[in-house]
């Protein structure tokens, strides 16, 4: 569904105000009629490769992600 509408406003934040509003009635209005709205979503699923650990005779740096960042502890504990 793909909805268009124009509002006669200068001034930004009263344009939020009113897209807000008329955005939150019509899920309202689509939720009361029983239609449920799905919410953008994503998921990666990663799996070890055994054959990437020596790639070219390097060393793998592989190790799990917490806060964005791979735990270099984790990879060195593989790695010996």
């Amino acid at each position: 569904m793909k909805i268009f509408a124009y509002f006669l406003t200068r001034d930004w934040n009263h344009f939020l105000e009113l897209q807000e509003g008329l955005y939150l009635q019509i899920m309202e209005t689509l939720e009361s009629a029983g239609f449920e709205i799905d919410l953008p979503s994503q998921s990666i699923f990663l799996e070890a490769d055994s054959a990437a650990d020596n790639l070219d005779g390097h060393e793998s740096r592989t190790g799990h992600w917490a806060d964005g960042k791979i735990c270099e502890e984790d990879a060195a504990a593989k790695s010996a």
